[in-house]
């Protein structure tokens, strides 16, 4: 079954941006798998970057308000819509952030066979086991279950600080009769992980030992974070390179 990866993102992360489509892409993506990006309408991709993913991976572009980093009024109801709208016919609708790469696809299986509503990486909000925003997966039928109770929860809840992945988690929890799949953090072979700028780890040690990789988003520290992003992904590139001509000897 075919799916759909939607990112949200805005011009200053546009390197961020092109580096993690092509890794989801290239890494995990299957033929008749589709890719939408929601940009900024005030602070769009930079054309060079969008230029490029539109010719090499087909990427649909759509524009939207202002959102800051997905948190306040609103913005969860506006984020389920348009990963609903993306979706379409596809089984499921990944919400990817710009800082995310994929390095493996075993995902992918697995959750095709359990059919989750919804699938990421755990944290603690409100005392619910919610899925955090830098990568999860949305079966279709739990964004169509979630869609008419999320601008509600939202509003109940209250107004600002919240990010759009609790509430979408704890409105899917409430509405879908699919089962939640979090998967906890696991150091030695897990799904998920998060760059940690203090320890310096040498690259392997994440594309090595997990499938998702987030590099955080701070804005102070962009030229960073994106240099960073470069030197792990073309690591695991030239990783994967040798052990492939190791396997054709």
């Amino acid at each position: 079954m075919s799916l759909a990866f939607v990112w949200h993102s805005f011009a200053p992360d546009s390197a961020a941006l092109a580096l993690s489509v092509q890794s989801w892409a290239e890494n995990f993506a299957q033929p008749g798998d589709e890719f939408t990006v929601c940009e900024e309408d005030v602070a769009p991709i930079a054309p060079a970057v969008r230029a490029r993913l539109v010719a090499r991976y087909g990427v649909q572009f759509r524009q939207r308000p202002a959102m800051s980093n997905l948190t306040g009024p609103g913005v969860p109801g506006a984020v389920l819509r348009a990963l609903s709208a993306a979706c379409g016919s596809h089984e499921a609708v990944w919400k990817v952030d710009s800082d995310a790469l994929c390095f493996g696809d075993r995902s992918r299986a697995l959750a095709q066979r359990l059919q989750p509503a919804l699938f990421g990486l755990p944290y603690v909000w409100k005392n619910l086991q919610v899925a955090r925003g830098f990568a999860y997966r949305l079966s279709a039928a739990a964004a169509a279950s979630a869609l008419p109770v999320v601008d509600a929860f939202s509003e109940l809840h209250g107004p600002a600080g919240w990010g759009e992945d609790a509430v979408i988690s704890a409105c899917v929890a409430e509405t879908s009769n699919q089962p939640i799949l979090l998967p906890p953090y696991d150091p030695d072979r897990g799904f998920w992980a998060g760059w940690n700028y203090a320890t310096n780890q040498p690259p392997a040690r994440y594309h090595q030992t997990f499938d998702f990789v987030s590099f955080g988003n701070p804005p102070r520290n962009r030229p960073r974070r994106d240099a960073t992003m470069r030197r792990v992904y073309d690591d695991f590139l030239a990783s994967r390179a040798a052990l492939t001509a190791v396997n054709q000897q």
